[in-house]
């Protein structure tokens, strides 16, 4: 019982405390994807996919960097994924 109270009454927690490597634009869809409140959850596929395109454009235009902390948004691992997902 503590742990159903738990998802309905706690805080979601943040990605980045577990891999901080985690760019914080992709933080904000993931949280966005698993919002409790249906409100404030992606209502459509097409708007996943406008912001997913949106990191995949910031990617491609700024350098890779490799630090575990960088605030940069830069992730060849995203890129390299959304590359391979991508509908062309």
């Amino acid at each position: 019982m503590a742990k159903l109270l738990a998802h309905r009454e706690q805080p979601i927690p943040s990605i980045r405390d577990v891999r901080p490597e985690v760019p914080e634009p992709v933080e904000a869809v993931f949280s966005r994807l698993i919002a409790k409140r249906i409100e404030d959850r992606y209502q459509t596929m097409t708007e996943v996919i406008a912001d997913l395109e949106s990191l995949y454009e910031r990617a491609r235009y700024r350098p890779a960097t490799h630090s575990r902390h960088s605030d940069s948004f830069a992730d060849t691992g995203l890129t390299n994924f959304l590359n391979d997902v991508a509908f062309e």
